[in-house]
């Protein structure tokens, strides 16, 4: 395998990607959708602290609650945060590696490298249209509710897992084949994207 990095590491990482089977593809995928779920009761716990911090400030004499109830709210908030970003690092390290995978899920014995990659029509390498299924399809069809043709629509990867209902670690996947099959892209500003 060709690397376009010089660095040794980044290509041994590359290969070591490309190795992972199935099985464990799949736990690293229920991983991030474990780690989003905690993530998002722990932010509805933090809200529910903030409330009980604006409740203890307003009741005259309570401020030791209220600070109580911010220490709370301040080591929620901020686990939420923590969980958020592990869960965008891993959906990084769920994308590549399944960025090298066939859809058959079967490694490919005459090649190092296991992934076809569509080509500009949405077509795969094989010469066959390129069938969208699973988080990919979902991911598609909540977009074309939200987004157009003509202008970019700011939409995070937040948005298109729960609108998709898919988990939020294969949202940057999908992004990436719906865009390398020219079905959307992305606009000039972060999180913008539209139809083509």
């Amino acid at each position: 395998m060709t690397s376009t990095y010089a660095d040794p590491t980044f290509a041994r990482f590359q290969d070591m990607l490309m190795a992972i089977p199935p099985k464990i593809l799949s736990t690293l995928q229920k991983t991030g959708q474990s780690i989003y779920n905690v993530q998002r009761e722990l932010v509805a716990l933090a809200a529910e602290q903030a409330r009980n911090v604006q409740k203890a400030l307003s009741d005259s004499g309570s401020a030791a609650r209220a600070d109580t109830f911010f220490q709370e709210w301040k080591q929620s908030a901020h686990l939420a945060h923590e969980l958020s970003e592990i869960n965008e690092r891993l959906a990084g390290v769920y994308a590549a590696a399944t960025g090298a995978m066939p859809a058959s899920g079967k490694r490919d014995p005459g090649s190092k490298r296991r992934g076809r990659r569509a080509n500009a029509t949405g077509a795969a390498a094989s010469g066959k249209p390129a069938v969208l299924r699973g988080n990919n399809a979902k991911l598609l069809s909540f977009l074309e509710g939200m987004l157009n043709r003509e202008t970019d629509v700011a939409v995070t990867q937040s948005q298109m897992a729960e609108g998709a209902a898919i988990p939020l670690g294969s949202v940057a996947y999908s992004v990436g084949r719906l865009i390398s099959m020219n079905l959307m892209e992305e606009g000039p500003t972060r999180s913008t994207y539209k139809l083509l």
